[in-house]
């Protein structure tokens, strides 16, 4: 087929034919013979088939006129009311009233003086006879009808005088004609130089910046323009009331194109600014003022303080380019300023418009029917029957076009446009304006000189003859309306629709100067309703819905839908749930009343929370003093004093009474009579009592658990999460997301998924489809867990309604994953077809209800794409009859890529546009263009050169700029096709993304070579190969980016290739060395973090990586480099002040605890609760992180704070299973070492205060068994069997002595003769068990032999096994 840009006409349609219709005119019908009436629409179809252009625009304000309510026909009208267009005057010309405005201000200086001296009795307004007067005391030549013309055209409000406010119409047609001037002005030059820039290097030729306005009209006359020159530098002069003009002010010029739409502008600014104020006579424009300018006294306001004050109006304000054309045109004194009566006047130029356009239409119909009456009427809007159509065809001159038919192809957007102009849903009606949908279009018919192809001024043509034959074609160049609605019907037999026409012809009004066509020698060259072109226009299909089409709903292979149900809605609260839920409420009035009745009673106790006595801000209520039962007799004594017991009843009964109507029918109705027949319902108030127990308990519970989490919370932290507030799900939904973050950021993707699950287990989030989208997007990230995020989609998606329809993120999100066909998916048992169709069938009816969104239709292309890829590769390897199938669908699906990149690549507006809804013909405009040429306008010259300032620079920079050796995108990529790309990394994608970059470009040219040559596209193939984890081609990649000139100079480069080392490196687990490439990568990365580059100074993740690797290093040192660690502390604390995090606070106290041991003595106590310190504000971040419990417990333990250790070792023994053995086992020797003083000397420990046998005894064989319950472990049975030593377990402890000796020899030999000691010690504290000693010796023995070769092994296994079995424990008395 060809291509759209070839086709000329619509497709079949038959060659038009004009005939006059000229039959035999019957008498004109008396009123009685018309009994037909109209409606708006039928009135506007008239004017249109008429050929009067402004139809749809004008025709309902018309209609609106005739329409009276005294009608009486509910909004249709008849003759009677068609004949009330007499009613409408005709008012004078632009040209008259300009000619009448120059008068009065060249005799009177300005219109107000101008007013005062017309109105010489001091009336306040204008008659007939005083207008006359003034008329003619300028000396102006006016026949009554001219000054009843003017008079017309300046009583806006049609009472029979003219107020100063009528007056200033002449003001607004003056200030029109001059903005026109000034448009054709620009325009000419912006021609003349080529573009708006172009035109600034001329009127500022040596750059500095200003452009006065003696160098705009010398650049002007230089290129040959003058008139309307000084009108533009006046109109962008506005802008800043400057004597010179801005770049800014200069570009303002651009305004000017929006003059078409100044009514319409005039209109929604009386609305803006004067609602309301009618009821304000006189005051109207002081409204406007204060509105303006949000101040009670204002006298006038400049251009740039109107702009800004209509910015701040409610209401859709105007845009700053028609706010500058609105001050221009009510500047009429062009004084820089306006005052209220520009704004008061607004109303009277309005009004004064509106009649003009109702004047028009009475103009046109006269004009075309000789004048308003039941002749017209019938011929507008009944029109002609057939018979006379059959005689002016068969017996009345006419022109038969020699071609009988023109075949043409339509594409896309033409069809696109025909159910615009239609308002055909099948186009999916993207036009919201309702004038646009015209129902058909307007054609241009224009007669040509024989032997002429093309159009021409007849002033062109040589030959005299031919030059007279042109004048005349030209003054027949005419438009008519055809109405296109009947394509719109199905066609017959599968047909295409066929419309035959007959559009009535008017002529075009732009026509040479009227000297050329004087009215006395030319008549009107159609009559209205009279000449008409007749044609056929055939489609050769049925119009259909545009693609996409044919959509159906995702399914899976059982044939049920792919998208669940709406998942159901949760039940209500039960009754019993209510009383508990009221119960809570209660016994918190309850609390309070208590702690305010404590501090009245002053049972007040102060709290010691600090070293040398420092005393809480928050002291201790009723701990002391408190009497049983003094608190109610309170309550029952004083009831005003607090809540009143029966307040407190009376809030919990409503929930009391549901209770028993819905679960003790047999209850009693109402109150009891308080004798012995209530003893019955005894159940009752035991049932009641049991749910305000459970209520009871259930509050005591949680605030005790709230306490041991309020143990390490910093009293100083802004950033400490509020343990009062758990309860507020806006805080816990951020403290989540956070964590979120946090965890995935270390790589726990364990526990980062529990918390996410947490996340969206709160309520808010349970229905919230945009959290269970980012859910989905973790679970890719986290390992390409492709098959939950499905589930995760497919649930997301369920969560909209049917209207609403799914997110297009969401969608796109599903869609990408079942085409990723590496990774498993639901659908998997229907085969690959199964997971396309139904990712086609998703994104189809995602651009089903948004067909002009480009993203859908690169997404489509994508699916439909990798399709095809796909099955060429089958079709390869496939030898089979098959083979041949596989290629056909290949090719098919790889035009239909094609076909859907085009539709995402086209403008919007070409989805916007209509067929000509006005008569405006690309081929007219031309040929006027030309004719204003020959009739004297300027040529436009050539383009002048560019002047030397504006010349890049011949010399040598010193200095390279960055930005000058970057490689940016092509603008059109970087609009939409790197943003799919971005997009599919953002859902965490690595297949997808990488077939856009490399298969699309080669296949279909997705990407321009130079989009794919910039270095956004090569940091996207990063972040690809990233996802991948295929580090070693990210490593070639930034490679081939570093050897570019200015490639090291991406300091977003060096932040991904620092991660990309890491993550390498963490997931080899390599030492501190492994980590040494990334972080220099990583500190090169931060030298570019600066507030002129990047808007902040430090980034939180580069510096927390940094931070753990000088970490990791000083680990393997031991911390004995006290600079390596603060270079730590310093990059943690960076981090922490850009973005708090637990992982940050913990690291600096870990880091700084480690270093106490190198303190003195003196300062250690000093360290420890700095180190205390910061663990406090990371269990502030993250309550359930068991290392930093563990970090604070082993403080508190090294501070001597028992009863704080003890507290915290509780809380961290609730996420046992997270706390990492290295911690736990460090944590229990901490622990033991405090519990034994026998051994305290050896460290200077302070027995007493910090050392105490068996203090935490109990807690450290705790942990030692969670360690061993783990795997076992030499150092930690080691450590149970001191902590069973110490609690006085004496026999338990030599087992255990016993079984750690096989550890300790690989993983401790230091202690191996400790354990021995300890074992034979134990042992003999036993009295009466002689064998017991014999059996640790054993045990000892056992351990002291050297451990066999595991490579060589000899002999009976069973039987090497059981000679080097070590007694367990429980083989041993006392165990």
């Amino acid at each position: 087929r060809p291509p759209p840009d070839e086709a000329a006409a619509a497709e079949g349609a038959e060659a038009p034919e004009v005939a006059e219709a000229e039959p035999e005119v019957p008498d004109s019908p008396s009123q009685a013979d018309i009994s037909f009436d109209i409606g708006t629409e039928e009135f506007q179809e008239g004017l249109l088939r008429a050929g009067y252009p402004a139809a749809r625009t004008d025709g309902p304000a018309v209609f609106s006129f005739l329409c009276r309510p005294r009608t009486g026909l509910g909004g249709r009208i008849g003759l009677h009311d068609f004949l009330r267009l007499l009613e409408i005057h005709l008012p004078a010309s632009p040209e008259k009233l300009l000619e009448l405005h120059s008068a009065l201000v060249e005799k009177h200086e300005s219109l107000e003086m101008a007013f005062g001296a017309l109105d010489s009795a001091a009336e306040g307004a204008l008659t007939r006879e005083s207008l006359a007067m003034g008329i003619e005391e300028l000396g102006l030549s006016k026949s009554p009808e001219e000054v009843e013309a003017l008079f017309v055209a300046l009583d806006t409000s049609r009472s029979g005088s003219i107020s100063r406010e009528d007056l200033r119409v002449l003001s607004m047609a003056k200030r029109m004609n001059d903005l026109e001037m000034a448009q054709q002005a620009v325009k000419w030059l912006v021609s003349a130089c080529g573009s708006f820039s172009k035109l600034l290097e001329q009127v500022d030729e040596h750059m500095t910046g200003s452009i006065s306005k003696e160098a705009f009209l010398a650049t002007a006359q230089r290129l040959g323009l003058s008139d309307g020159v000084e009108l533009a530098f006046s109109f962008a002069q506005q802008m800043e009331g400057a004597e010179t003009l801005s770049h800014e002010s200069f570009f303002s010029l651009q305004a000017l194109d929006l003059l078409e739409h100044v009514p319409s502008m005039l209109v929604k600014l009386q609305e803006l600014l004067l609602h309301g104020a009618s009821e304000l006579p006189g005051a109207a424009g002081q409204v406007a003022l204060q509105r303006l300018k949000d101040e009670e006294m204002v006298e006038s306001i400049t251009c740039s303080e109107f702009i800004a004050g209509l910015g701040q109006l409610e209401g859709a304000p105007l845009s700053v380019p028609s706010a500058q054309c609105l001050f221009f045109l009510l500047d009429g004194a062009n004084v820089g300023t306006l005052d209220a009566s520009a704004f008061s006047s607004l109303p009277n130029l309005n009004a004064a418009a509106q009649w003009r356009r109702l004047s028009e239409c009475r103009r046109f119909i006269e004009a075309g029917f000789g004048e308003i009456d039941p002749n017209a009427f019938r011929a507008l809007f009944e029109g002609p029957g057939e018979d006379v159509f059959q005689e002016a065809e068969e017996n009345l001159p006419h022109v038969l076009f020699e071609t009988k038919e023109q075949v043409a192809y339509r594409g896309r957007e033409w069809l696109q446009r025909l159910l615009n102009t239609l308002g055909d849903e099948r186009g999916r009606d993207p036009v919201k304006d309702s004038l646009s949908k015209t129902g058909g279009t307007w054609l241009y018919m224009f007669p040509t000189v024989q032997g002429q192809d093309s159009l021409v001024d007849y002033k062109e043509i040589s030959d005299a003859t031919a030059s007279t034959h042109g004048k005349l074609a030209r003054w027949h160049h005419g438009h008519g309306f055809v109405d296109l609605r009947r394509l719109a019907a199905p066609g017959k037999n599968g047909q295409g629709p066929m419309l035959e026409f007959r559009a009535y012809l008017t002529q075009v009004t732009q026509l040479p100067g009227a000297n050329e066509f004087p009215e006395a020698e030319w008549s009107t060259a159609y009559t209205p309703c009279r000449s008409y072109v007749k044609g056929v226009i055939r489609l050769d299909r049925p119009l259909q819905r545009l693609c996409p089409r044919d959509v159906r709903p995702a399914q899976q292979s059982s044939g049920e839908p792919y998208i669940p149900a709406p998942p159901p809605k949760r039940p209500p609260a039960t009754v019993n749930e209510d009383l508990e839920k009221e119960a809570a409420t209660l016994i918190a009035r309850l609390s309070f009343e208590f702690a305010r009745w404590c501090y009245d009673s002053g049972y007040i106790e102060s709290k010691i929370v600090g070293p040398g006595g420092e005393l809480s801000p928050n002291p201790v209520l009723g701990k002391k003093g408190v009497v049983r039962r003094a608190f109610l007799q309170w309550m029952e004594q004083d009831p005003e004093g607090g809540t009143s017991l029966k307040d407190l009843g009376n809030a919990l009964r409503p929930a009391v009474v549901r209770l028993m109507r819905a679960e003790n029918k047999n209850g009693p109705a109402c109150g009891l009579s308080g004798n012995e027949n209530d003893a019955k319902y005894t159940y009752l108030r035991d049932y009641i009592s049991r749910h305000l127990f459970r209520a009871l308990n259930s509050e005591v519970e949680k605030h005790r658990r709230l306490r041991d989490e309020r143990i390490w919370r910093s009293p100083c932290s802004d950033n400490a999460q509020d343990a009062d507030a758990v309860d507020s799900w806006q805080k816990q939904d951020a403290t989540l997301k956070r964590l979120t973050v946090e965890y995935e950021l270390l790589g726990d993707w364990q526990r980062a998924r529990e918390v996410y699950e947490d996340w969206l287990a709160l309520e808010a989030n349970v229905e919230n489809g945009q959290a269970w989208f980012s859910f989905a997007r973790f679970l890719m990230r986290s390992g390409q867990n492709q098959l939950d995020a499905e589930r995760v989609l497919r649930y997301a998606i369920s969560l909209r309604t049917e209207d609403e329809g799914p997110d297009f993120q969401e969608v796109a999100f599903l869609a990408s994953l079942l085409q990723t066909h590496r990774l498993p998916s639901s659908l998997d048992e229907g085969g690959r077809s199964a997971r396309f169709q139904a990712a086609m069938a998703m994104m189809e009816s995602y651009a089903d209800r948004n067909a002009f969104e480009p993203m859908p239709m690169h997404i489509i292309f994508l699916l439909l794409a990798v399709e095809a890829e796909a099955l060429r590769q089958m079709a390869a390897g496939d030898a089979s009859e098959q083979a041949l199938q596989l290629a056909e669908d290949s090719d098919r699906m790889t035009a239909e890529a094609a076909k859907y990149l085009e539709l995402a690549r086209a403008s919007p507006k070409k989805w916007q546009g209509t067929l000509e809804v006005t008569p405006s013909f690309p081929e007219l405009t031309m040929l006027v263009a030309k004719e204003s040429l020959n009739r004297g306008r300027p040529e436009v010259p050539e383009a002048p050169e560019t002047p030397a300032a504006w010349l890049p620079s011949s010399e040598p920079t010193p200095f390279v700029d960055a930005q000058s050796l970057r490689t940016a995108p092509e603008p059109d990529d970087a609009m939409m096709a790197l943003k799919v790309i971005d997009l599919l990394l953002h859902f965490g994608l690595s297949d997808l993304p990488g077939f856009l970059l490399e298969e699309a470009v080669q296949a279909y040219g997705y990407l321009s070579p130079v989009t794919v040559n910039s270095e956004r596209c090569q940091l996207q193939r990063v972040r690809v190969a990233m996802l991948a984890k295929d580090w070693n081609k990210a490593e070639q990649l930034f490679s081939d980016l570093f050897q570019r000139r200015g490639g090291d100079r991406l300091p977003e480069a060096h932040a991904l290739l620092g991660e990309c080392r890491y993550r390498a490196a963490r997931d080899a687990n390599s030492s501190s060395a492994g980590y040494d490439s990334a972080l220099a990568e990583f500190e090169a990365a931060l030298c570019f973090m600066t507030e002129e580059t990047s808007g902040f100074k430090e980034d939180p993740v580069l510096q927390l990586r940094v931070g753990s690797i000088l970490h990791l290093k000083s680990e393997e040192q031991n911390f004995s480099d006290r600079m390596l660690a603060e270079r730590a502390v310093k990059h943690y604390k960076k981090s922490a002040m850009a973005a708090p995090t637990a992982e940050a606070w913990k690291n600096i106290g870990l880091c700084r605890y480690r270093r106490v041991k190198y303190e003195t003595t003196a300062r250690k106590e000093k360290k420890l609760r700095e180190a205390m310190k910061y663990f406090y504000e990371a269990n502030a971040l993250d309550r359930e992180r068991p290392d930093t419990l563990a970090w604070l417990t082993i403080c508190a333990v090294e501070l001597g704070e028992v009863q704080r250790a003890k507290q915290g070792f509780r809380q961290l023994m609730q996420f046992e299973e997270r706390l990492a053995s290295p911690v736990a086992l460090e944590l229990a020797e901490v622990l033991l070492r405090f519990s034994n003083e026998q051994r305290a000397a050896e460290w200077h420990g302070e027995r007493g205060r910090l050392v105490q046998d068996g203090r935490y005894a109990k807690e450290a064989a705790m942990l030692s068994k969670v360690l061993l319950g783990r795997s076992e472990s030499g150092p930690a049975r080691c450590i149970l069997a001191w902590s069973k030593f110490l609690q006085g377990e004496h026999g338990a402890a030599a087992g255990e002595f016993c079984a750690s000796l096989t550890g300790l020899v690989t993983e401790k030999p230091q202690m191996l003769e400790e354990a021995a000691y300890m074992a034979r010690h134990c042992a003999a504290l036993i009295p009466g068990e002689p064998h017991l000693s014999a059996l640790v010796e054993e045990a000892i023995a056992i351990a002291s032999e050297p451990q066999p070769d595991e490579s060589s092994g000899f002999g009976d296994e069973a039987e090497q096994d059981a000679a080097t079995e070590t007694p367990r424990p429980e083989d041993l008395p006392g165990a």
